[in-house]
């Protein structure tokens, strides 16, 4: 009789869980100096603190800046196996900057999505919830605004979207 592969927390909340473990830990650190090295122009991207980065979606502009949300958009069953249930979640990364002009809060938040596609890609993720290979979707910019109030008044969001599949057993 062969064996049944060891259970793993397969639902959307442990993927997301993981995700914020990741972006706030020493992998992705790295990459921001990696990118931040890559471009050699002095512009440092600001780090989001572990209590910024949320693992739900938020109403509106954020009130602090940068700021990261981890957003499961839907979780799809892919097939079924006689011991499993496989599942596609699909994921949005959404980061806030701030900054002084247009250009370089732009350029702050292509290089933070950046960052997290290359983190994503290096499959830091795989043993941690034991899933399979990320598959990476597409990458979106906002516009610029305006918020008052604000010491860096420009605000910019982007987001990178991908598919984390998952066994549940």
């Amino acid at each position: 009789m062969a064996a049944n592969p060891p259970t793993t927390h397969g639902d959307i909340g442990t993927v997301k869980d993981a995700l914020k473990t990741l972006l706030t830990g020493p992998d992705f650190e790295r990459e921001l100096v990696t990118v931040e090295a890559r471009f050699g122009d002095g512009l440092t991207v600001p780090r989001v603190p572990g209590h910024e980065v949320k693992t739900s979606e938020r109403e509106g502009v954020p009130a602090q800046f940068p700021t990261v949300e981890i957003v499961g958009e839907v979780s799809d069953p892919d097939q079924q196996v006689d011991y499993a249930d496989l599942y596609g979640h699909a994921i949005a990364v959404i980061v806030w900057m701030n900054g002084d002009d247009e250009e370089t809060v732009t350029k702050l938040v292509e290089r933070y999505l950046l960052a997290v596609r290359k983190t994503i890609r290096s499959e830091s993720l795989m043993p941690m919830i034991g899933c399979r290979p990320v598959v990476r979707g597409r990458e979106q910019y906002g516009v610029v605004g305006r918020k008052s109030g604000l010491a860096h008044p420009f605000v910019k969001a982007g987001s990178i979207s991908f598919t984390v599949a998952t066994i549940e057993a």
